[in-house]
């Protein structure tokens, strides 16, 4: 092999290199973000459920019923400290 052979493959190999380097970074990259953006959501989520039953809690500590609704599904909670009392 003629050394202009050598340098054309050596730079071929070299770009396939730089290439392959280059998507595993991009892809590595990728992966990062959409677990960051997974965990603010799965955070966001916490968060609500959190606010949720905070809400609840407070709407029932004067022993008043909270009506809860989901969908189609309706329920009312109160504490059952405040039904003790009765």
């Amino acid at each position: 092999m003629n050394p202009k052979n050598q340098i054309s493959l050596i730079v071929i190999l070299a770009v396939l290199l730089i290439i392959a380097v280059g998507y595993i970074v991009k892809t590595e990259v990728q992966e990062r973000q959409m677990e960051e953006q997974l965990n603010v959501f799965q955070s966001g989520m916490q968060a609500g459920y959190q606010q949720a039953i905070v809400q609840l809690i407070q709407d029932s500590e004067d022993c008043q019923v909270v009506p809860v609704r989901i969908a189609n599904i309706s329920r009312s909670f109160v504490d059952t400290s405040c039904v003790r009392r009765s």
